[in-house]
């Protein structure tokens, strides 16, 4: 049963969810945006799903490679099957346990593997995720700022370098059991960040988008990285995008529509 610290920060984590969607969609016609899925090009959808599906395989992996650095040899079948149950926690379970807490009790009951190791492993791993999340960001920051004429574009870099310094200083001090691994859990992070990325480059494309992309791809990011202060990322990318098309000069219907097409994009 759930202490009432976790009940309250889930609650508010709806709550912000309900307004957010509910503000968002309060600034959009409905009619514009069905309109628009009328005329989404299917055939960079299909990529975009090709893409999302292969991100999600890498991400699989990265956890069978922490899991054998702690010496827990999961099939890469059953480690599959179980990010896929994780990723339906996730998305479909209102409240209760979230994915990554389903891995962990999954894998003690089904192993009687220690549970804080377990633990470790899971949120090693997934912060990763949002390393990569920076690392991108950092990146695409870099040349849309220096694109705009901002004179301090090159502090994007900098971010960049904190990043990957303090990824690596906190698994040296905080995990030294995956340092062996810190090198292709790190790539496997970002390859499947990149992937995620294509995905949602995709998605810009069916909505017959071709200039700015890099614009979109940047808020994108920025939405993922704050998707945690909702419940499953759900009203904070909408509201993001939002406010950003008011930044980059997007169509605020169009916005909304595409971070609704690519929700399914989380940190990878």
């Amino acid at each position: 049963m759930d202490n009432p610290r976790k009940t309250f920060i889930k609650l508010l984590k709806v709550a912000v969810s309900a307004l957010l969607i509910y503000f968002v969609f309060s600034k959009i016609s409905f009619v514009e945006v069905w309109a628009l899925v009328r005329s989404v090009h299917l055939g960079w959808l299909v990529l975009a799903l090709l893409a999302f599906t292969a991100s999600k395989v890498i991400s699989a992996h990265r956890l069978l490679v922490c899991l054998h650095a702690l010496g827990y040899h999961l099939t890469p079948q059953s480690n599959y099957r179980l990010y896929l149950q994780g990723m339906f926690y996730n998305f479909f379970i209102p409240g209760g346990i979230g994915g990554d807490a389903y891995k962990v009790y999954e894998l003690q009951k089904q192993f009687q593997w220690k549970l804080k190791l377990l633990s470790a492993s899971i949120v090693w791993e997934r912060s990763l995720g949002l390393v990569a999340i920076g690392v991108f960001t950092g990146f695409l920051g870099f040349f849309v700022l220096k694109e705009s004429g901002f004179s301090q574009y090159w502090l994007c870099l900098l971010v960049v370098t904190l990043v990957l310094a303090t990824s690596y200083y906190v698994t040296k001090r905080f995990f030294p059991s995956f340092m062996s691994v810190y090198t292709i859990s790190l790539l496997l992070s970002l390859a499947g960040q990149l992937l995620q990325i294509l995905s949602v480059w995709c998605i810009v494309l069916s909505l017959g988008i071709a200039s700015d992309i890099e614009n979109y791809l940047l808020v994108f990011l920025v939405s993922s990285a704050l998707s945690i202060f909702s419940f499953a990322g759900i009203g904070v990318r909408e509201w993001v995008f939002l406010q950003a098309s008011k930044w980059f000069d997007f169509e605020p219907t169009t916005a909304v529509l595409y971070i609704t097409l690519g929700d399914q994009n989380l940190p990878c």
